[in-house]
């Protein structure tokens, strides 16, 4: 490389001529690229909403200040200059192709256009009901069963590599130890999943498609199962009682409840009630609250709940085993468990 001030030339690797301009002539690399191509003018970003120099990288200058020429950034100063709002609510909006939208989440799915808006929702209920004869496509027994194949096929051919794993987890945990960060999802958690609307209208829709459809419960059942979704708690009592072995079925409905654990022909059903969860009477008294992610209830009010349940699959011939947690955790429990299964079993 020739050096336009003095005319040596020199070798580039190892910074030679970098040394060069400091050693000779007391200026940098940028500033020496300033002088001879920039006419003395060190350039500026082109981003249009700074007067910041342009970033110098690898002996010339970019078009613009470094992260300048991002979407996330032309987005954040377009909001501070411009202040783009909903045109119905005033709400802020977000961005598409660096271009701010008209309506907000809230308002493009009551007033927008596309697959989203009112009118074309309305078209399309209409349409299904004409050629299926009901009102939500996903009511049709062999599109349903189409969708559900497509899922697990999914589920099970998607697996994420170990490198992988270990990236999201340092990030996560790198989010994690922002305190600000940690509160405001915290927040948006809690108030997911504890807006008394949003637990009443899940438990309404599950219990609508149970009600309306007879095959709906089962095979909501069997689709858990058949993706490992029992409970760690449930898990654990089946390996440490053997209930596998003794020939118990997961997740059985009988009536109108769903037995943890149910052998056919001897009629017993295990309950698998966790301390917490179902107020174990040796650790709780009746007036202690319990708060779960559905909402709160007083412990008395489990106990009724709970006592009713056993007096209902009683009354339909039924024996019913209640395991506590904390009986998984005694040798000499478990041991007693497993003896009266055996009874229960072969008194039948």
């Amino acid at each position: 490389m020739k050096c336009s001030l003095c005319g040596l030339e020199y070798n580039d690797k190892c910074g030679q001529f970098t040394l060069h301009l400091l050693e000779i002539h007391h200026i940098t690399r940028a500033e020496y690229v300033v002088i001879t191509e920039h006419k003395e003018i060190t350039p500026k970003c082109e981003c249009g909403y700074c007067d910041e120099d342009a970033e110098f990288y690898r002996g010339s200058y970019k078009r613009y200040a470094r992260g300048h020429n991002s979407i996330k950034w032309k987005n954040m100063m377009y909001s501070k200059i411009h202040e783009p709002s909903c045109i119905i609510c005033g709400n802020a909006v977000e961005f598409r192709r660096s271009i701010p939208k008209k309506l907000c989440k809230s308002c493009i799915s009551k007033n927008g256009s596309g697959f989203s808006s009112e009118a074309v929702q309305i078209a399309i209920q209409h349409s299904i009901k004409e050629k299926y004869g009901v009102s939500n496509v996903m009511h049709v027994d062999e599109v349903r069963n189409k969708h559900l194949t497509s899922v697990r096929e999914l589920d099970r051919s998607y697996n994420i590599s170990d490198e992988t794993k270990e990236k999201h987890s340092i990030n996560s945990t790198n989010r994690w130890k922002s305190v600000d960060y940690k509160k405001e999802t915290s927040m948006k958690i809690r108030d997911a999943v504890r807006k008394p609307s949003e637990i009443k209208r899940r438990r309404e829709y599950v219990l609508n498609r149970i009600l309306n459809e007879p095959g709906y419960l089962s095979r909501l059942i069997s689709y858990a199962k058949s993706n490992g979704r029992l409970s760690k708690l449930h898990q654990k009592a089946r390996n440490v009682l053997g209930l596998d072995l003794l020939g118990f079925e997961p997740e059985v409905p009988v009536g109108r409840y769903v037995a943890d654990d149910l052998h056919f022909e001897s009629k017993t059903i295990v309950e698998i009630n966790g301390d917490y969860i179902h107020a174990n009477p040796l650790i709780y008294s009746p007036l202690d609250e319990i708060v779960t992610y559905t909402g709160r209830y007083m412990a008395r009010d489990k106990w009724e709940y709970d006592s009713n349940r056993k007096k209902y699959l009683e009354s339909l011939g039924y024996n019913v085993i209640i395991v506590w947690e904390s009986d998984l955790k005694d040798f000499t429990h478990v041991e007693s468990i497993k003896e009266l299964l055996k009874q229960s079993i072969i008194q039948k």
